[in-house]
């Protein structure tokens, strides 16, 4: 589909487009628009029945409706690119494995373009067994409403920051995520209203950028000792924690902090809560050579007096 429009979106009317339903399907939209309407049903599945392989490829127009489903008893595939927007209105959810058999295997990889949902979950009947898995690598992921926001994703089997970035744009609503994150891209807080990162077990490496609104943190394990922290003018961190979070650097409003400890009392425009950050930066590969060459060269030295 490059252009174009499917359905007016006004009818009550329940309507499908489904990917995948029994064998082997593909749907690519590079333009246009889908209007599905916001009656309950209203749907793009992917990949549905066991051993059916769907993939909707998705780089340009916009697509709208009641749900989205990634891989039901089959293996689905969503590939959100380029100026896509896709989004699941009123009450609308992403469902990865949505099926009743642990054969499901969902797939969403957010590229670039806008995703717009309530909530991200899985139905799986088995989640150790299906696979339910989000990959961010460039895309915007933002909540239609804020009516899910407590549960906006969770229960994932893996959800990756690859090296394009997570950008999440709260769009004035609070959400909760309590999924754990891998991969070593940054996270971006976009818009207005707070995300609740609330994961004790992250993995992952990457740092964290501030441009608008408030994060909150639950855990000062979040963040790897390795990231850099990024706020912006007007934005705030807040550590719901009454840890200390090891960083390798802080930025505040553009400058760059100095080694140290900083905490609501010290820097107040940009943090609050009960946790404290302590910056201390990473040995650089320079240092660690210099290092090496200093311990081999010492080694050196007391075998000669020996």
């Amino acid at each position: 589909m490059d252009g174009g429009t499917m359905g007016d979106g006004t009818d009550a009317k329940q309507r499908f487009i489904r990917i995948g339903r029994s064998g082997v399907g593909t749907f690519n939209q590079t333009g246009g628009d889908i209007e599905l309407g916001n009656q309950f049903n209203s749907a793009i599945e992917v990949g549905i029945n066991e051993g059916s392989t769907g993939t909707y490829n998705f780089s340009g127009g916009s697509a709208s409706m009641q749900r989205i489903t990634v891989g039901m008893e089959g293996s689905g595939t969503l590939n959100l690119s380029g100026t896509a927007e896709l989004t699941a209105n009123e009450f609308g959810t992403l469902t990865l494995v949505g099926g009743d058999t642990p054969t499901g295997q969902g797939t969403v990889n957010l590229d670039g373009g806008l995703l717009t949902v309530n909530q991200i979950q899985t139905l799986a009947a088995d989640p150790s067994v299906s696979e339910s898995i989000f990959n961010f690598n460039g895309g915007t992921l933002r909540p239609f409403s804020g009516s899910l926001g407590a549960t906006f994703m969770q229960g994932l089997t893996e959800v990756n920051i690859l090296s394009g970035g997570a950008f999440i744009d709260t769009d004035g609503f609070n959400i909760t995520i309590a999924q754990a994150f891998q991969g070593d891209g940054d996270l971006t807080k976009l818009g207005e209203g707070t995300l609740t990162l609330a994961s004790d077990s992250n993995a992952s490496t990457g740092g964290l950028i501030i441009e608008e609104g408030t994060v909150s943190i639950e855990h000062a394990s979040f963040l790897d000792s390795s990231a850099t922290i990024n706020i912006f003018d007007g934005a705030t961190l807040d550590m719901d924690f009454a840890d200390t979070l090891t960083v390798s650097a802080l930025i505040l409003d553009g400058e760059e902090q100095v080694i140290g400890t900083y905490d609501a009392s010290t820097s107040g425009a940009f943090l609050s809560g009960d946790g404290t950050i302590s910056v201390i930066p990473e040995p650089s590969g320079v240092m660690l050579f210099g290092l090496a060459l200093l311990t081999a060269g010492a080694a050196r030295r007391r075998r000669s007096f020996n």
